[in-house]
């Protein structure tokens, strides 16, 4: 259509700016806008049949004071304004219609609520999230600490249970190996009955008895296996001796280990094991009846954290077959419950 200026237009070079939130009335056949232009300039004016004269400006801004209808699809030339640059976006503004325009906002202003209603339900949904989470974590925590005090309990009953079969053990004199006693180890100070030594029983090629006429011992050897922590189990009454089942049976080649409790007032099996010298002697009976006897080769006392239990292993110098012994001397240590030294004495079998 060609632009037709009113009877009343003024001329072209008497054109005033548009006052500031003027408003300019839009009418069409599906609503009724009002909208405000900021600082523009006339440039022509349209008339047709089917709606009131519309004025079309450049540098368009635009609010909307009454609400709009949706429009279901953003026109095909505001999709290419939003992604071209400036100055083709002011050229193509120009060519849309002002209920374009408005359509367009109305369009953008509906993209920005639902964008708005996205956002909160996304912090609705993260919020309940976040009080989930918290219920599991504090739900694992409360399972954690019921499950660690079960198994305390439990850990505690079994101890408790492993000593009990450790002590009651002690009696008839059967093996302990199979056993972690070392919380009980040396805690039963009661003097063995009489026939304590006599009626011990042993497999044949086992060691029975253990006899050191200088020292007035004569005790029966218990067998004796490796606790948790992997140190060599000790006897529960500090009146028996111990054979770590690890080291060679008697009469083998190679070193049998005997093992057993001082005490500081020498009261125990081997509280005066340090008296022994080079040449003493000590028999060892089998199950079986057989009695083998050793004579002392070396002896020695080092600290308790020092003890090479290697060489305790092993026959001393050029011994073939040995019975090496090993238990405590020094001063004690409460917060340790032990002594501070060790007493080794190496022999060989004559």
């Amino acid at each position: 259509m060609q632009d037709i200026i009113p009877n009343n237009r003024r001329s072209r070079g008497n054109i005033k700016p548009v006052d500031r939130q003027q408003p300019i009335h839009l009418h069409s056949d599906r609503d009724y806008r009002t909208v405000y232009i900021e600082r523009s300039r006339i440039i022509n004016i349209q008339t047709t049949q089917s709606m009131p004269p519309t004025v079309v400006t450049e540098q368009v801004s635009i609010t909307v004071e009454t609400p709009v209808e949706a429009v279901q699809e953003a026109p095909v030339a505001l999709q290419s304004v939003m992604s071209t640059p400036s100055e083709i976006q002011a050229a193509m503004i120009r060519e849309l219609s002002a209920e374009q325009k408005v359509h367009a906002m109305a369009h953008a202003l509906e993209k920005v609520r639902h964008e708005l209603d996205r956002e909160q339900r996304k912090k609705s949904f993260l919020k309940r999230l976040s009080l989930s989470l918290t219920a599991i974590v504090l739900l694992l925590s409360t399972g954690y600490v019921g499950i660690n005090t079960w198994l305390t309990n439990n850990q505690v009953k079994a101890q408790s249970a492993t000593e009990s079969a450790a002590i009651a053990s002690v009696a008839t004199g059967a093996n302990t190996s199979n056993i972690d006693t070392k919380a009980v180890e040396g805690t039963d100070k009661t003097p063995l009955p009489k026939n304590a030594v006599t009626a011990y029983q042993a497999a044949p090629d086992l060691p029975k008895t253990l006899t050191i006429s200088k020292i007035k011992v004569n005790a029966r050897v218990l067998q004796m296996g490796l606790n948790k922590d992997n140190t060599i189990q000790a006897p529960i009454n500090i009146f028996d001796a111990g054979w770590y089942t690890g080291s060679v049976k008697p009469g083998e080649i190679g070193a049998v280990l005997i093992d057993g409790h001082s005490s500081a007032d020498h009261q125990a099996l081997f509280g005066n094991l340090d008296k022994l010298v080079v040449g003493d002697q000590i028999q060892l009976t089998k199950g079986d009846g057989t009695k083998l006897t050793y004579k002392v080769v070396h002896t020695e006392i080092d600290d308790k954290d020092k003890v090479n239990m290697h060489s305790l292993l092993l026959p001393y110098g050029k011994a073939v077959r040995a019975l090496n012994i090993i238990t405590c001397a020094g001063d004690w240590i409460p917060s340790q419950d032990t002594l501070t030294k060790r007493v080794l004495v190496y022999t060989e079998q004559i």
